[in-house]
């Protein structure tokens, strides 16, 4: 599997599991839509008064995990950051071009949008024996 074929895969998908960590050190996780651009990053939005925004202010890393329909998924490990300026709007418009119904939250003044920049993934079919598995370092 090559990065432009796992790229592909994720443009496929609309939601992932997102993980962050709070301030005690305990795990948290949450369903979200998200898009993704070329260079693998993932775009979500949340409110400001979610616990996942408040755990990314306190400690960037988080690890996603895409598809799980159909014995294949992504793992996907890395740094979150609060998106603001241009490059908001530079995000956004991908975002909404893959989640139209997600551009009403954009109105919403807590609304927050978050990049994560991957540090690692892992691209695994479970349907193929030997398990098929690409690892990707960025």
């Amino acid at each position: 599997m090559n990065k432009q074929e796992i790229l592909d895969f994720i443009r496929k998908q609309s939601l992932c599991v997102l993980s962050t960590v709070n301030a005690k050190g305990e795990p948290e996780s949450s369903v979200v839509g998200f898009s993704e651009n070329e260079d693998f990053e993932i775009m979500i939005g949340t409110s400001s008064g979610n616990r996942k925004l408040q755990n990314i202010l306190q400690n960037p890393k988080v690890s996603v995990v895409i598809g799980w329909d159909d014995w294949v998924t992504v793992q996907y490990e890395g740094s979150a950051r609060v998106l603001a300026g241009e490059e908001l709007a530079r995000y956004q418009k991908t975002h909404f071009a893959k989640l139209p119904s997600a551009e009403k939250y954009s109105v919403q003044p807590d609304e927050r949008y978050i990049a994560i920049r991957p540090h690692w993934l892992r691209y695994t079919d479970c349907n193929q024996e030997p398990w098929a598995v690409t690892e990707l370092h960025f």
